[in-house]
């Protein structure tokens, strides 16, 4: 099976007067799944590794929260180093007035 999925909006709300005590919140919305079979040549290797529909959904769906998990993590590091970048930015400001 090839899945692939988009995410239509992501939307990070962060606290700049409150950084230190309160959290950045990440808000995903319009996901979008797309499932579609392999080509005929690859149904072979389906049908030897894969015996039961129930192992076929496992797989599917621990393939897709792996790469969901992925994505997340790739995203709160972002966050993160764009919240760091901007708090060291405002600090030197802050010192500099």
């Amino acid at each position: 099976m090839r899945v692939n999925y988009w995410l239509g909006k992501l939307k990070m709300i962060v606290p700049w007067n409150a950084l230190s005590s309160q959290s950045v919140q990440l808000f995903i919305e319009q996901v979008s799944i797309v499932v579609c079979p392999k080509g005929k040549d690859e149904w072979d290797v389906i049908k030897d590794t894969i015996q039961t529909n129930a192992d076929l959904r496992k797989v599917f769906i621990d393939n897709f929260a792996a790469k969901l998990y992925e994505d997340l993590i790739k995203a709160q590091e972002v966050a993160k180093e764009q919240q760091g970048m901007l708090k060291r930015m405002l600090t030197r400001t802050i010192d500099n007035l």
